[in-house]
């Protein structure tokens, strides 16, 4: 937690291709509802928002290490720190 990363992806599938921000890591393990009531745990937060077109796309480390994949986005109505 507080390490830096950085999002990779196609936000908005924007004509130019591949865009990337930067952020920090600001929690680890945190675990959100699924639209079909399973839930998606063991994920990582950043300060960074992960806009339509970035899901799928990696979230490397200062070294570039993958070290997650885009996966959800929550919102306040429906997300639930563990």
């Amino acid at each position: 937690m507080g390490d830096d990363a950085v999002a990779i992806g196609n936000a908005l599938d924007l004509v130019g291709g591949l865009s990337a921000t930067r952020g920090i890591v600001s929690g680890l393990h945190r675990e959100i509802p699924t639209e079909n009531g399973a839930r998606l745990k063991g994920l990582i937060r950043t300060d960074r928002a992960i806009n339509p077109g970035k899901s799928d796309g990696p979230l490397v480390d200062a070294q570039g290490r993958v070290i997650g994949i885009h996966t959800a986005i929550a919102n306040a109505d429906t997300a639930h720190d563990v």
